[in-house]
């Protein structure tokens, strides 16, 4: 089941909610108040496919502070 995050216009609270795909239109009620005026916000996620390929790399010549390799992956031996 997907988590959706929800803003509460009553409130200003930020929460997260579960629902399964078939409700993904739903609004959640505050988890802090109660209020039924929600709107579900965008979320951000991130992945890894656990390949070093994937690792994340700087724009500087290093992203080690003690080496020259253009990746932390040319420091690991």
């Amino acid at each position: 089941m997907p988590i959706y995050e929800f803003h509460c216009e009553k409130c200003g609270s930020d929460f997260e909610q579960l629902f399964p795909s078939s409700t993904a239109r739903a609004s959640a009620p505050c988890a802090k108040c109660g209020a039924r005026k929600t709107r579900r916000k965008l979320s951000l996620f991130g992945m890894s496919s656990g390949s070093r390929s994937s690792e994340p790399r700087s724009s500087t010549r290093s992203s080690c502070a003690s080496c020259s390799a253009s990746s932390c992956a040319g420091c690991r031996k």
